[in-house]
């Protein structure tokens, strides 16, 4: 599901206007980014939690170093 798809899941569920139920899902994407950026963490009971977390780096098991003779 994207963007387009929620606004028009809410809008057929809900009865809303289709600009409205846009307003609402932008408004609520848009509150939730601001809230990660100021470093808080975001839990929605039932469906799960989102925070940011600092990158640990990449590990590639499949990468060796060949010495040549």
């Amino acid at each position: 599901m994207n963007k387009s798809d929620l606004i028009e899941t809410l809008h057929q569920n809900s009865g809303l206007d289709r600009q409205i139920a846009e307003f609402v899902v932008t408004e609520v994407f848009q509150g939730m980014a601001e809230t990660l950026i100021r470093g808080k963490r975001i839990e929605l009971r039932g469906f799960g939690s989102f925070e940011v977390r600092k990158y640990k780096g990449s590990r590639n098991s499949r990468f060796f170093f060949c010495e040549t003779l």
